[in-house]
Formats: C-alpha cells, structure tokens, sequence
C-alpha cells in the first residue's frame, strides 16, 4: 500500500487531533468566549430549538465574511415559531455542520468523526463539466416551540446541469437535519438526525447519516453559584462512491462530557469546566481499511462576560485540551500525544434595541494598530446583530 495512502487512511479515520465541541450553531458572542458550553447563547437554538420561546420577537444575523446566516423568531404568548438560513451548513457532515475553524477556538458545531472526502468531477476535454452542486445550496431553516418542547428542521435542495458540446452533465444535493428539544426543570436535552446524498451523474455519489444525544444542565450550590454539567453522543457514518471506482465506507461515534461552576454576580459571568471526551473512527476503501481513537484527558474552559458600562461588555476565554491519538491502517500504525491551547476575546454595544456582537480579530490584538507591532488588522473576525421588536 502505497506510504502516503496509508497516512491519508489514518487520519481520515480518526478525523480527532483536535476536539471540537458538537452543541450549536454559529455565534460571535460564544466564539468570543472561546466556544464555553455552559454560558447560554441565542446559537443553541439549533440543538436545544425549545429555547425559541426565549427569543420571541427577535431577528439576527451573524456573518464571519464568507459564511453568514440569519434568523427570525415571533410567536404568541404560549409558542414561539420562526425561520432562518444558513449558507454554510450544506457540507457532507449530516446533522453536524461545521460552523467555525477547529484549529481555532473550539465552537458549538464542529466536525463528525467521520467525512467523506471530497470528489471532483472528472475531466472531460471534449464536453461540459458538472457543477458542485454544494456550491449553490442554501439551508434553509424552521422552529417551533411551545411549553417546554422544541422542534428545528433543516432542509436544502440544490442541483444544476451543464450541456456543452453534445454532453451533459448533471449534479444534485439534498440535506435534511432535524431536532427535537424538551426542557425539564434546569436540564435541558436534545434529539438530532441528518441525512445527506450528493450526486454528480456519472461521477460520484455521496451520502451520509448521523444521530446525536445532548443536555446540559444546572444545579444550585449557593446565591450566584450553580454547577453546570453538559455531555453529548454522536455517531456518523458516510459513503462515497465514484463511478466504476471503489465504494469508500466511513463511520465514527463521539463522546465527550464536563462540569464545572457558572458564577454570577449582577451582569457579570464566569465559566469553569473541565471535560474528557473519546472519538473512534474506521474508513474502507475496497481492500485498504483503517481504523483509529482519541482520547481527550484533559480538557479544560474557562471564559467571564462583564459590562464596562451601560452599553459595552466584554468577554474573553482560554481553553486548553490534551488528547491521546492513535490509529492503523494495514501493516503502518501511529500514535501521538498533542496539547493544544485556545483563546479569544470579544466585545458587545447595545444601541437602543440593537445588540452587536463581535468576536476580536487575534491579529488585531497582536498586529494591530497602536498594540504591539503597529501592523495592519482587521478588528473583527465574526459579527452578530440582534434586533429586539
């Protein structure tokens, strides 16, 4: 088997050199606190949808440049309904959308341990080339809540043909995500499926299905102080299967769970926790198959939110996850033992019913102008404003 087959097996299996948190969509405010689970954001609407009662009769959107979503939330005095879009959750990771950087600070929405790879399409001097028809796709999204249940549903359609020199080519994609939330006391627990096919006729086909278990919960100790725990399961599988190649077969589960105290003290926030989490993963590719684990022992988060006046806060957090990683494929196996530290800052201004949210650009802070080097820096890497009616 070829040397650098052997690798790319390897680490397509294991897909978890870096834990990435499974919960929500994306935020500029979580993201400015370094991903912490167990301070309450308007993104975990998406796994938790009963939160939508809420956030009645408000509207946002988040953009970090190249990917950008919105939502709109109403209702009436007992239920909450609403819808939003998103233009980066069509991917090949069914249920778990990737909405932000794992190499980066960790997120409520990372990567399954399994992901087919990508397939282009082939090469044809003499006639049309098919489309991505992941290019175009948008995902579309619909909540309701009432009491203490929620349901989100996700659904994105897309496709296109090419005909050019007497051939044609087609291509087609659709992604379904759906989940089911209930509140019970200070605990709250969510439901989740997805389903994925992608096609480029007469070149590949796609497909992918996951399921997951969340919650998260709180227990009071004394006046400001709770224990906030959280966990989470998810399972992932996916094919692909080129025309006239060999099928390649994914799957993976993911585990992970922590806990530590939420402290509160007037507008003022500080998070905690320490988690440990394990990852396996298995890849087959005709005769060739791979297989490999992570554990994450340990990890630890820590972030605070403050006001610096009455129309400004700020927020920041520090992470820092240590994680055991090994795998095989044939006759080759590796291992590694890699730490990996996080951090980000952000900031908040409400103007009259308007809340903005950015999370600081790190080569702002360390670039930019009249802090450090003096270089060039954008100020801000994620946006979120959120309008209030």
């Amino acid at each position: 088997m070829p040397r650098t087959f052997t690798y790319s097996l390897c680490l397509t299996a294991v897909m978890v050199l870096c834990f990435t948190p499974a919960f929500a969509q994306d935020s500029a405010r979580r993201a400015g606190l370094n991903g912490n689970i167990l301070i309450k954001d308007y993104s975990d609407l998406t796994v938790f949808p009963q939160d939508a009662t809420k956030y009645k009769r408000t509207v946002r959107l988040n953009t970090d440049g190249a990917d950008y979503s919105g939502t709109f939330i109403s209702g009436t005095k007992d239920a909450a309904w609403g819808v939003g879009f998103n233009n980066s959750n069509i991917t090949l990771d069914p249920g778990a959308p990737d909405m932000g950087d794992a190499g980066d600070a960790p997120v409520m929405g990372g990567t399954p341990p399994a992901e087919p790879p990508q397939a282009e399409p082939p090469a044809d001097d003499g006639g049309a080339q098919a489309a991505d028809p992941l290019a175009t796709s948008q995902m579309l999204d619909f909540y309701y809540a009432k009491g203490n249940w929620g349901l989100h549903l996700g659904v994105a359609m897309g496709g296109g043909s090419l005909e050019a020199g007497g051939n044609k080519n087609e291509a087609s994609a659709m992604d379904i995500n759906a989940n089911f939330g209930m509140n019970m006391g200070a605990n709250d627990i969510g439901l989740a499926v997805g389903l994925s096919n992608s096609e480029l006729k007469d070149a590949v086909t796609n497909s992918g299905l996951s399921v997951g278990a969340f919650f998260r919960g709180y227990k009071p100790q004394s006046a400001g102080v709770e224990l906030g725990y959280f966990g989470y399961a998810l399972f992932a599988s996916a094919s692909q299967e080129p025309e006239g190649g060999e099928k390649t077969e994914m799957s993976g589960l993911m585990v992970q769970g922590g806990a530590g105290p939420v402290v509160t003290k007037g507008d003022s926030t500080v998070s905690l926790y320490g988690e440990v989490g394990f990852q396996q993963g298995s890849t087959k590719s005709g005769d060739a198959e791979a297989s490999g684990s992570a554990i994450l022992v340990p990890g630890v988060n820590a972030a605070f939110e403050t006001p610096l006046n009455d129309w400004t806060q700020f927020r920041a957090g520090l992470g820092y996850q240590f994680a055991m990683t090994s795998g095989e494929a044939g006759d080759n196996n590796f291992s590694a033992n890699t730490g990996d530290v996080s951090w980000a800052a952000g900031l908040s201004a409400t103007w009259k019913d308007v809340v903005f949210d950015l999370e600081l650009e790190k080569s702002f802070l360390t670039r930019g102008p009249h802090m450090v080097s003096g270089g060039q820096g954008n100020l801000a890497s994620n946006l979120s404003a959120t309008y209030s009616f």
